[in-house]
């Protein structure tokens, strides 16, 4: 598939109908792409709304 370019079930499902003429329904789709091919979900680290740049970067420095 194209590395990348498919974001979600949704963009998959339509990508297997134009490339190869095959509908899948989201549950079905859902399962190839968890349980056969092991993707994840990909999400944003979490990340305290207490941080300080500027002692991020003195930190930083440190190292």
């Amino acid at each position: 598939m194209l590395k990348g370019r498919i974001r979600t079930i949704k963009d998959a499902i339509e990508f297997i109908e134009r490339e190869y003429g095959v509908r899948y329904s989201k549950t079905r789709m859902h399962v190839i792409m968890r349980v056969k091919l092991k993707a994840k979900k990909k999400s944003g680290r979490p990340y305290s709304v207490k941080k300080d740049p500027k002692k991020e970067e003195e930190f930083k420095k440190k190292l």
